[in-house]
């Protein structure tokens, strides 16, 4: 007798579970023995380390540890979990009896759970660069009819939302006076509100006294790349959405992380942590891994490849890999002329991430019409 065999691409073991004949009735159970996550879990002491992976080798899985957990010469292990969702529903009701604390990690173990598998529907964000130097379109905008020109189009390319910025954050540019990104600013976020009343506006701005500013005038996301404490404030004041962004300085120092992905995730938590303690609501949080800003190529890269993972800090997740530099040895040396490449990567971040912030709207809007449709099949 022949047999033949193949593999099931992740997501879809739900249709075909469903394909074989399996009884419809118990189809969403029975699908959680058939859908697979893997978590690292941080921190945990020798005996949380090994009642962890008896209790997941208990429910017929297992989790990696140090190996030295065993004779106690490490204080400390990261693991990294394993296993079906019914596995792991299994294995965080045993954990409930465990001591040790162990009862809160399955808490936030059923919390990632729930995360995971939340319904995904990303939008566009167009770029509007009111500025004289921005690295692709510096002086293409700067005049108010020519910019609401573009944002026209931008929204009939697919935007849903509208990043409006009067100071570049590209490498070695200078700072712009708070009054200066005012006088640009206002007078196009007020006419895009007046017209486009369903349109969400995203003033980009590092100033505390330009967020104010734009919130009064009719903008809804403050994106704030350098988490200014009093941006902060003014975003909890007005009852604003923020974006939160990771950033170690200038973008073009570049940083030499041990394990880049890990130390972008625990400094935008800690960055998330803080706001929420000073009284910002959580489903105003927005979260950026910051592509670009003190990194380079090959760090950029698996932060990209790694996308999916930020969303265990449990808010919405923006990227913008928008024509950035990293992008240039696959594309061309002119940012204007990636594109095409930028519609490559939304093609990607479509399938994890809530925003994607692009310069062109057309190309990278069929992309993520098309990594939907895939998705959805």
């Amino acid at each position: 007798m022949q047999f033949s065999v193949k593999k099931i691409c992740a997501g879809h073991a739900a249709k075909e579970v469903g394909n074989v004949g399996f009884d419809s009735s118990y189809l969403k159970e029975g699908v959680k023995k058939h859908e697979f996550l893997s978590f690292k879990i941080f921190d945990l002491t020798p005996q949380q380390a090994t009642i962890l992976k008896q209790t997941a080798i208990s429910v017929g899985t297992d989790c990696a540890i140090h190996r030295h957990v065993i004779d106690f010469k490490v204080n400390k292990s990261d693991c990294v979990l394993s296993g079906s969702l019914r596995e792991l529903e299994k294995l965080c009701e045993k954990l409930g009896g465990q001591p040790f604390s162990l009862k809160k990690l399955a808490g936030e173990i059923m919390a990632q759970l729930e995360i995971q598998g939340r319904a995904l529907n990303p939008v566009i964000m167009g770029i509007l660069n009111l500025t004289d130097n921005s690295f692709s379109d510096g002086g293409e905008f700067l005049d108010e009819l020519r910019a609401l020109e573009h944002t026209d189009l931008m929204i009939k390319d697919g935007a849903k939302i509208i990043d409006i910025g009067a100071e570049s954050t590209a490498p070695n540019t200078k700072s712009v006076n708070a009054d200066v990104q005012i006088k640009l600013l206002i007078p196009v976020i007020k006419k895009i509100r007046e017209k486009y009343p369903e349109i969400l506006i995203s003033a980009d701005t590092r100033s505390a006294k330009v967020a104010r500013e734009a919130v009064l005038t009719g903008a809804d996301i403050i994106n704030n790349v350098s988490f200014d404490e009093d941006v902060l404030a003014v975003a909890i004041e007005t009852g604003k959405k923020l974006v939160i962004m990771h950033s170690c300085g200038a973008s073009e120092n570049v940083v030499n992380y041990k394990n880049i992905v890990d130390e972008v995730y625990f400094d935008l938590k800690e960055k998330c942590d803080l706001a929420l303690s000073k009284g910002l609501a959580p489903e105003n949080i927005i979260i950026d891994p910051g592509f670009g800003f003190a990194k380079d190529e090959v760090q950029n890269l698996e932060l990209l490849s790694r996308i999916e993972e930020f969303k265990s800090l449990g808010f919405a997740l923006l990227a913008g890999t928008s024509r950035k530099r990293f992008l240039a040895p696959f594309s061309d040396p002119q940012p204007r002329n990636r594109d095409e490449i930028t519609a490559v990567t939304t093609f990607h971040l479509a399938r994890h991430a809530d925003i994607i912030r692009v310069h062109n709207v057309a190309a990278s809007f069929k992309a993520m019409q098309f990594a939907r449709a895939l998705s959805d099949n």
